[in-house]
């Protein structure tokens, strides 16, 4: 079982329902634990040892020592102990005061050194926004210029692109010149090979009439000599078939020719197409090469950003976990130091407390002392006496 001893205080002998103060525990000069608490009373004043080691009571204000000293058998040596442990505890409240003086310099000291503290984290704070804005208006500065640069790359490739197309445009409308040229040339050359051989013709022709009226005459000038020798051909016969001969030649070089005026526009015509496939052919692949040449310059581009970026963003993200751990640290360190204010001030309170019993002491006050036994069962016990 557990025993607890209560100092209840009251006024004009009747006792109040009430405690007025909690528990107080002090070490004597004899090593007794004492158990104090005020009552207002008009007899005096006392106290009790909890310890069993002694109680005195006075109707004028003496001490009533329990189990320790008769008051009947000897007074004098009773009030001399009486007074000594007056004293001793007059300077136990002298050393108390000093304490509490002491205690009062560290928490305000404590709290100048927090305020101080918080101070100082507060300007540290401001610095860091101070970082973090500077930080912010680079990155935008950066994404402006980035814009800016991909703005600019983009317009330079349409430029390329539509230069390249130009030239291509051009090149194509010189070739296209060039087989004009080369067309104009090759009729012209084909003109004067038909106006050549129509004049060949004609002439062919004309000596061809002349050759016939040459061996017509020289025929009927010659005298006819009857001899016996076989037949000879006829001459007009052997006249006709060369001249048929000749037609015949004349006629076929003029299908030919003809022939070959009517294939000439398809021909023509095929040359065109391939000279402007080939060269659509070669537009496209300069297209398609300068579409691959701005790919690899806008993945570049997109490369060096997104690692930029990337290492600019796993920078914020680190100053981030390390301000957020600075910050549960500074948490904690606040916790701690509140809870060691608390205790301070609990520590003020219960010294603040005892000073005023010992004051109601010292003014000639009574107590009444409440004891409370727990027994194993749960069972609580409870003993008044009290001190007159």
């Amino acid at each position: 079982s557990t025993s607890t001893t209560q100092w209840v205080s009251h006024t004009g002998g009747g006792r109040l329902g009430s405690i007025r103060a909690p528990i107080y525990n002090f070490v004597s000069g004899e090593g007794n634990r004492i158990a104090v608490a005020p009552r207002n009373s008009s007899s005096g004043g006392g106290f009790s040892s909890s310890a069993g080691g002694f109680s005195s009571s006075s109707s004028a204000g003496g001490f009533n020592l329990a189990d320790a000293v008769d008051i009947s058998d000897n007074k004098k040596v009773t009030m001399q102990n009486l007074n000594d442990r007056l004293a001793s505890y007059l300077e136990k409240v002298r050393r108390l005061e000093e304490a509490n003086g002491e205690l009062e310099k560290q928490i305000r000291d404590f709290v100048g050194s927090k305020t101080q503290s918080e101070r100082e984290d507060y300007s540290s704070y401001l610095s860091i926004i101070s970082d973090l804005r500077e930080q912010v208006r680079l990155g935008v500065s950066d994404v402006l210029r980035t814009n800016g640069s991909l703005a600019l790359m983009t317009d330079n490739a349409r430029n390329y692109t539509e230069l390249t197309m130009r030239q291509n445009v051009e090149g194509e409308i010189g070739g296209m010149k060039r087989l004009l040229d080369n067309l104009t040339l090759e009729t012209s050359d084909l003109e004067v090979q038909i106006e050549s051989l129509q004049e060949e013709l004609v002439y062919v022709k004309v000596k061809h009439e002349e050759d016939m009226e040459a061996q017509v005459s020289q025929a009927s000038a010659q005298v006819n000599v009857e001899v016996d020798a076989p037949p000879q051909q006829d001459l007009f016969s052997i006249m006709e078939d060369i001249r048929k001969h000749y037609e015949r030649d004349a006629e076929k070089n003029r299908k030919e020719l003809e022939k070959w005026n009517q294939t000439r526009p398809k021909f023509r015509l095929s040359r065109s197409e391939i000279s402007y496939l080939k060269q659509t052919l070669q537009t496209l692949e300069m297209d398609l090469h300068s579409q691959h040449s701005m790919k690899s310059v806008l993945e570049s581009v997109l490369s060096e950003t997104e690692g930029r970026y990337g290492n600019s963003l796993m920078g914020h993200q680190n100053w981030l976990t390390a301000l957020e751990e600075k910050l549960v640290q500074l948490r904690s360190d606040l916790e701690q130091q509140q809870g060691n204010y608390q205790n301070l001030l609990d520590a003020k309170i219960r010294l603040e407390q005892e000073i005023q019993v010992y004051r109601e002491l010292l003014e000639g006050e009574s107590v009444v002392i409440v004891t409370q036994e727990f027994t194993d069962d749960g069972e609580v016990t409870t003993e008044t006496e009290e001190l007159k």
